[in-house]
């Protein structure tokens, strides 16, 4: 059974003619299942998008440090997700900023819902957040957590364009980090 694609708020369409334009964004996406992380890099490299792929919540947060996007000591454990920090395998900050995030929702340490709230509640960042999720019967609750838009497992490339694509058309694609607010 195919997956959905829910957006959150405007979600803009997407035209044919523009069906094969690359979307020319940098996705940070992050997923505890390696051969998930390994097929949505493909699939992001097919829609000429670059990415980033981390294997747990508790790595987007040094990520988003890394790439200037959050300030260094930013944390996840104001949202109740541990003790994981910036300092905790964070690379060398002269990472490209991301243009949107992508986070499967249920993950073995730090869960994207986890995640997308720190995001939002605590650090403020406006950075459009994905979900991608086997188990979307909660659309509703993974949105008023701060998601743009809900991506049900598994899903085509089709699909996954027409959820990146409106940040495109904003205007990504040049790492501005702080897209998709309105």
């Amino acid at each position: 059974m195919a997956g959905s694609y829910v957006a959150g708020g405007d979600d803009g369409g997407s035209s044919s003619a523009a069906g094969d334009e690359p979307l020319r964004l940098h996705v940070l996406y992050a997923d505890d299942e390696r051969v998930n992380g390994t097929v949505m890099a493909r699939m992001l490299a097919r829609l000429g998008c670059t990415s980033e792929v981390v294997e747990d919540g508790a790595d987007v947060v040094p990520a988003l440090v890394a790439s200037g996007q959050l300030p260094a000591g930013a944390t996840l454990a104001a949202a109740g997700a541990g003790a994981a920090s910036a300092g905790a395998g964070a690379a060398a900050p002269h990472r490209r900023p991301y243009d949107v995030v992508v986070l499967d929702v249920m993950m073995r340490d730090v869960c994207g819902d986890t995640v997308c709230r720190a995001l939002r509640r605590v650090h403020g960042l406006q950075l459009p957040v994905v979900a991608a999720t086997g188990n979307a019967h909660d659309v509703a609750a993974l949105l008023s957590l701060g998601f743009d838009a809900v991506l049900e497992k598994p899903f085509t490339r089709e699909m996954l364009r027409g959820a990146l694509a409106r940040w495109a058309r904003r205007g990504g694609g040049g790492g501005g980090g702080g897209g998709g607010a309105s």
